[in-house]
């Protein structure tokens, strides 16, 4: 179902989520987002922490791909929240 509302721009550069789609959504405070953008569209997409076992298969999965190394840390941190943000994404 998709829900329609406005919203504006305050000069902080916040914007409120309307009532009814942070009730729908069960959006509480401190809940992280991705923002995408492209042209003139905004997308909010909600991202939390993974379960022990999807962080894991995504550990075991960056290690497979080479990601995970001891000289390579800052690499390895890189790599392992791209696999969590393109999981957060697959569902969309």
């Amino acid at each position: 179902m998709i829900t329609v509302s406005t919203t504006k721009l305050s000069s902080k550069g916040q914007v409120v989520i309307p009532e009814d789609i942070r009730t729908r959504l069960g959006l509480k405070p401190g809940v992280q987002f991705i923002v995408l953008c492209e042209g003139d569209l905004v997308v909010l997409k909600t991202i939390g922490e993974p379960t022990s076992e999807e962080f894991s298969r995504l550990l075991a999965q960056a290690r497979k791909q080479g990601a995970v190394h001891e000289s390579r840390y800052c690499y390895q941190r890189f790599h392992i929240w791209n696999l969590l943000i393109r999981t957060a994404f697959k569902d969309t």
